[in-house]
């Protein structure tokens, strides 16, 4: 006897971005409430830029559709699960800005634990 749960997950227009230019008083966070930055998330999803700076994006945006299908079944021989998905394209990419402020920010981070005291 095979007992069998499935889900289905699609994700569309997933994207990571990183500003390194983006000075700290620009950040909008801090400026709104919930609902404000829901409402500045969404315009800023549709135009790709926030404050009339455009997103400088790691992972473009990518959609996949994903099919999970778990097998509960006691039978050795069954695979227990079984994960199918479908990329598009996908594309990543780092500018010169955000490899050199990943370079600092690591050696910074090297450092700090580095000439942290012993406990």
């Amino acid at each position: 006897m095979y007992l069998k749960e499935s889900l289905l997950l699609k994700i569309e227009s997933l994207s990571l971005y990183w500003n390194p230019k983006c000075p700290t008083n620009t950040l909008v966070k801090a400026q709104l409430n919930t609902e404000g930055w829901k409402t500045l998330l969404r315009k800023g999803l549709a135009t790709f830029s926030i404050n009339g700076e455009d997103f400088d994006f790691i992972v473009k945006p990518v959609s996949l559709k994903t099919k999970m299908i778990l097998n509960k079944s006691k039978e050795a021989k069954v695979p227990k699960l079984l994960l199918d998905f479908v990329l598009q394209d996908a594309a990543s990419q780092l500018s010169r800005e955000q490899v050199t402020l990943s370079l600092i920010t690591r050696d910074f981070d090297i450092h700090f634990i580095m000439t942290m005291p012993a406990k």
